[in-house]
């Protein structure tokens, strides 16, 4: 048809750089809501929730800079190619998931194994290793290979200790709000 039209493709979203603000709790959201629950259930049970050594990257993008390539693109006809909207230096999974295990405070509850996640699936899980169990059987290729994707739109990793704090309290600013509520 010879419509200018480009294929978009962008990585993880992660909340806002300046607000921490998404609106879904989608990807690695995902993987925060099942820790937590693992904790819970740590907590209750009194055991650690054991979880493998994880030795990829995680790929994660802040929503507002995906919205501002996007916004780029359509707004200089450069719709012609296909467009990664990927972090151009993703950082190491452990790494995020460390950060998160200690802004949550659950750290204590989760036993990091060294193993890979294909020998994780084969062990013997409790119930809560089997709430990670399920997120992490969809999301392993993403946290355990070291793939790099094509050249992206980005030019630096936005990803540090101060952004995941920010959007993981925005993020536990919603949800409270959520459960006060459902409880209401």
């Amino acid at each position: 048809s010879e419509i200018p039209h480009s294929i978009i493709r962008p990585s993880v979203l992660t909340g806002n750089t300046r607000t921490g603000a998404v609106r879904n709790f989608s990807g690695y959201y995902l993987m925060v809501e099942r820790f937590l629950a693992a904790a819970k259930w740590s907590a209750q049970h009194g055991y650690k929730v054991r979880f493998p050594n994880l030795t990829g990257t995680s790929n994660m993008v802040p929503v507002d800079q995906a919205a501002a390539v996007i916004a780029d693109l359509a707004t200089s006809n450069r719709l012609t190619k296909i467009v990664y909207i990927t972090n151009p230096a993703p950082p190491k999974t452990m790494w995020v998931l460390e950060e998160t295990l200690d802004f949550l405070a659950i750290k204590k509850c989760i036993d990091i194994i060294n193993c890979d996640f294909s020998t994780y699936a084969k062990m013997i899980k409790t119930p809560g290793e089997k709430i990670l169990y399920h997120l992490g059987m969809h999301m392993s290729p993403y946290w355990s290979l070291a793939y790099n994707f094509p050249e992206s739109a980005l030019g630096e990793n936005p990803i540090n200790s101060v952004y995941l704090s920010r959007i993981l309290q925005y993020y536990r600013e919603q949800t409270d709000h959520a459960n006060h509520e459902s409880k209401n």
